[in-house]
């Protein structure tokens, strides 16, 4: 299954694959086209966001209804750092993922 949200503004696409019986991979655009992406306080938020959709997209389904949804953070790392890179790539600069 491959998701693309379009978005109107700027975006890095997060390529985000959970671990899963048939191992899908999902794209999601993160839009940052509302920031400077030169303020550190717009870099932060970037941050955010990116790891907000990293999130969403790397949920595992149960195998049954009743049970919780759960979240690949192996996923999430890798989908964050991927786009991060993209990210730093685009517009040389660095951006500071959170340690949590």
């Amino acid at each position: 299954m491959n998701i693309g949200l379009k978005a109107l503004a700027a975006a890095t696409l997060i390529s985000a694959a959970p671990l899963s019986a048939d191992d899908q991979v999902t794209e999601i655009a993160v839009s940052y086209g509302d920031l400077n992406v030169k303020s550190p306080a717009a870099q932060e938020m970037i941050a955010e966001r990116i790891k907000s959709k990293a999130i969403k997209a790397c949920k595992v389904e149960p195998a049954a209804y009743w049970l919780p949804t759960k979240t690949d953070w192996d996923c999430v790392r890798s989908a964050q750092n991927d786009a991060v890179k993209k990210f730093e790539e685009k517009y040389q600069i660095r951006i500071a993922l959170a340690a949590k």
